[in-house]
């Protein structure tokens, strides 16, 4: 998995000059675990298109698609092509047609194959020619299935560290970066082979991109300069998979170097200390949160919310983060968000605020998490295509 940031900031993986059409971050491409690439844009000025169009969600790009931002066009396959750590999206940068073995129209019993050989009149040698025509066919057809069989390990072409291992008992073992993921397969017809993962594994990805138009800003001197500030809010599945949260990417990232997430047990505790005028914070026991991810010290965020469940999130970024007046809540068909309150640090502990409902102002990237997949499938002696990679045999 690879996120690929593009705009005029400094901070971006590509830098765009000399164009003010661009913004600072303009957008995203994505490269999810199955190599397929995603590109997203970040609630830029002037927008980006994919083909002339527009896009207002993430796309999924094909070997061809044109990408423009502003007044430039991004070359995007040239990208990933020339970035060793974005060679598994290679599928997304070759030919589709390419030349491939009919194998649907290859018949191994056509008059050119075969040249049956003159019988004998005695019955001895004609018993022996059809025993010996019989062991050949078989011994054919036995090479021929096992030069041709999807059985053996597989080494991404592209891509060392993600690994097939299919064994003849139907069971594999998929391994990505170190990680591994078993099940097992059945070819469904001549072409298509489907994979049954023994646990969830992340399918394609999506983000959802939260922001108002009226902001409110945290000042960023005194004595609050060291301190960490963001929202919480309520995070519901209401889909019948699991829902993996892959990122947060709040809305000015580019001037933060940290971003710390909580999970909490409770949101609401106890009224601790009147601040601000006339607002209420609230402080939230340590025993009550648990720190699922920090950027700065290398805790990766790992968190899958699980059919019917609610996940307390408090988000929060050592910088003047920008939080959006707008709705209370946000629904989706999949999900329902709720709860939306500005929070923040203070002298090290964590209080919220919940005198007027605020969006925390960022993306959330998250995927759905399946055990069934349906691939394309192509075997060729050492050589495999599966759904679009290209694979050789160890």
């Amino acid at each position: 998995m690879k996120l690929i940031k593009i705009g005029t900031s400094n901070k971006n993986d590509i830098v765009i000059d000399g164009d003010n059409t661009v913004s600072r971050q303009h957008l995203q491409i994505f490269i999810d675990d199955e190599s397929n690439v995603f590109v997203t844009d970040l609630n830029s000025m002037n927008g980006t298109f994919v083909n002339g169009e527009i896009i207002k969600e993430p796309v999924l790009l094909k070997p061809y698609d044109i990408l423009k931002i502003g007044n430039t066009l991004i070359n995007w396959k040239a990208y990933l092509a020339d970035n060793v750590s974005a060679n598994d999206a290679y599928k997304t940068i070759v030919d589709e047609d390419d030349e491939q073995i009919d194998y649907k129209n290859y018949d191994p019993f056509s008059d050119d194959y075969v040249s049956p050989k003159k019988r004998k009149n005695t019955v001895f040698l004609w018993f022996s020619i059809m025993i010996l025509f019989v062991v050949g066919v078989g011994l054919y057809f036995y090479l021929d299935y096992n030069k041709n069989s999807i059985n053996g390990t597989w080494i991404s072409a592209d891509n060392k560290a993600y690994v097939y291992t299919f064994n003849s008992d139907k069971t594999f073992i998929r391994d990505s970066a170190g990680t591994a993921a078993t099940g097992t397969y059945k070819y469904l017809d001549d072409k298509t082979i489907k994979l049954k993962f023994d646990d969830f594994v992340a399918s394609n990805y999506d983000s959802l991109i939260l922001g108002g138009n009226e902001t409110f800003e945290y000042p960023y001197d005194g004595d609050i300069r060291d301190e960490y500030f963001g929202g919480v809010f309520e995070f519901l599945n209401k889909s019948e998979l699991p829902i993996k949260i892959l990122d947060f990417l709040p809305a000015n990232y580019d001037a933060s170097d940290d971003i710390k997430i909580y999970l909490s047990k409770e949101i609401y505790s106890k009224p601790a200390i009147r601040w601000q005028q006339d607002d209420w914070w609230y402080y939230t026991k340590d025993t009550l949160l648990e720190l699922i991810c920090d950027t700065k010290n290398g805790i990766d965020l790992d968190l899958i919310i699980k059919p019917g469940e609610t996940a307390d999130l408090y988000v929060l970024s050592n910088n003047s983060a920008l939080l959006s007046y707008d709705s209370s809540f946000y629904e989706h068909d999949k999900f329902y968000l709720s709860e939306f309150n500005k929070a923040q640090t203070y002298e090290g502990d964590i209080f919220y605020n919940d005198y007027q409902p605020l969006w925390w102002n960022g993306d959330i990237i998250y995927a759905y998490m399946k055990k069934e997949f349906e691939y394309r499938c192509r075997v060729d002696e050492d050589r495999m295509k599966l759904n679009g990679i290209k694979f050789n045999r160890d």
